[in-house]
């Protein structure tokens, strides 16, 4: 294998999801990645003053990129439409320019089903342990150090984050810019201030710990009310692969898949399966103490499971980044992936619970087709708002409001992005065709854009 070769498959491995990379650059795994930043959008003087038009991200993993390639959000990046690899798209420019005043940043730890089940990992795997060692300790043990693994990525984003602040506010202008937020009052009191606030979430329930004996979950409950002591304000329960907790459906799309030889498919008879013991211990533990519970990726009998357990709380359940059932019409042998998206009975279900739909920027999960299908019209498939708009009715037809849906965009999580919607710094694009949706009023686009996301952290965590 000539080193051509070997790059284009390692970023195969770096959980890259483009067909189309010919060329990469060579990769320093013990350093940031070396070259030169372009600017795509000019940096906004300061933030806006709070008002209305502002948007909040339910769901982008800007703490990935810097976990696995130490990206700066203080940089400027480069993005494109499709797979951005090494891209940043979560940067602190194109969040001002974006008007983004709010973030929930989702803390993923790769998962060992990465190199277990995935064949071109698992052959590339021992390679990688040689030539590129940071990438590959950055996967789950698998084990209880998983979350020994969490804290590290944890604590490195808050002191990014710090640091930011400090070269693109506190340096130059002597204010704040971007700031955590381990609060909901710190939350909307950052907004408020004109700072972009940050609240930190995790995707995945593998990372408070697998396997860890024979307690029913005691040791996942104790580093639960870690996170939650620690300001997370929500987890996502499942991902790509089987947890201690919970089982997923379909999390990549059919090409994503075929690229990465991942076999496994969803099947809705044997596949449907509940949570676990342990994983409605924390379901309830959650909702006891007052953590947002994040039912996207996991099966349908297990989110039925959730919304009963809830019926004793009351709190606001949420998909952070799905699209509907109704609306997914891909080709028939990629049915079973629908399941990702909520159905109707869930989107009444949302309602009743005062909770959220918020709309992922990837239009496999919205529409069950993009630019990778040979039978859908690519060029067609290339942009996003469309779709997201047509979702954003359907939702309002079935519920009679606009309470119920936010936007997730999840950038940085090496999603197919449209060319409308490459990075942050598009939501404005989308706030335009927002308010041309024949009778909307502003505060029904304020709710989608940012209130209805407001509005579930105040109710669901308790900080």
């Amino acid at each position: 294998m000539n080193r051509s070769e070997f790059l284009n498959k390692l970023s195969i491995v770096c959980l890259s999801f483009s067909p189309f990379i010919k060329k990469i650059r060579i990769v320093d795994f013990n350093s940031p990645l070396p070259g030169k930043q372009t600017q795509l959008c000019p940096a906004a003087p300061s933030i806006p003053v709070p008002g209305t038009g502002y948007f909040i991200d339910m769901h982008c993993h800007p703490s990935l990129k810097l976990y696995l390639w130490g990206k700066r959000m203080w940089k400027q990046h480069p993005s494109k439409k499709g797979s951005n690899i090494f891209n940043l798209q979560v940067d602190v420019t194109k969040v001002i320019a974006g008007n983004v005043r709010g973030l929930l940043a989702a803390h993923y730890l790769p998962e060992k089903g990465l190199r277990e089940e995935l064949k071109i990992v698992r052959m590339l795997f021992p390679i990688l342990k040689i030539f590129a060692p940071r990438f590959s300790n950055k996967i789950e043990e698998g084990n209880c150090t998983n979350f020994r693994q969490l804290s590290v990525m944890l604590d490195e984003f808050e002191q990014h984050v710090e640091i930011a602040n400090k070269k693109m506010g506190i340096k130059k202008t002597g204010k704040d810019v971007i700031k955590i937020a381990r609060s909901y009052r710190e939350f909307e009191d950052n907004i408020n201030a004109g700072i972009i606030s940050i609240a930190q979430t995790i995707e995945g329930a593998h990372a408070l710990g697998r396997e860890m004996g024979n307690d029913p979950g005691e040791s996942h409950l104790a580093n639960l009310e870690r996170l939650f002591e620690r300001g997370i304000c929500l987890i996502t329960l499942a991902h790509w692969f089987q947890n201690d907790c919970c089982f997923p459906v379909e999390g990549m799309p059919p090409w994503n898949k075929a690229q990465l030889k991942f076999n496994w498919k969803y099947d809705p008879e044997s596949d449907d399966k509940p949570l676990t013991a342990i994983g409605r211990s924390i379901v309830i533990r959650m909702m006891e103490i007052g953590m947002i519970v994040d039912i996207t990726h996991l099966t349908p009998i297990a989110r039925s499971e959730v919304f009963l357990i809830n019926e004793k709380f009351n709190r606001p359940i949420v998909f952070s980044h799905a699209g509907v059932q109704s609306l997914f019409k891909g080709p028939k042998e990629f049915e079973n992936f629908r399941f990702y998206c909520a159905n109707d009975e869930e989107i009444n279900n949302i309602k009743k619970c005062n909770g959220v739909i918020a709309l992922i920027f990837m239009n496999y999960f919205l529409v069950g087709s993009d630019n990778h299908i040979k039978e859908s019209n690519r060029k067609q498939m290339e942009n996003g708002i469309g779709y997201i708009i047509e979702t954003i009715q359907y939702i309002r037809k079935q519920t009679g409001t606009y309470e119920n849906i936010a936007l997730g965009s999840d950038f940085d999580n090496f999603g197919n992005s449209p060319a409308d919607l490459k990075d942050s710094s598009y939501f404005p694009l989308l706030l335009e065709r927002i308010k041309n949706i024949p009778f909307i009023r502003e505060a029904e686009v304020d709710m989608i854009t940012q209130g209805n996301v407001l509005r579930v952290l105040r109710e669901g965590w308790k900080r």
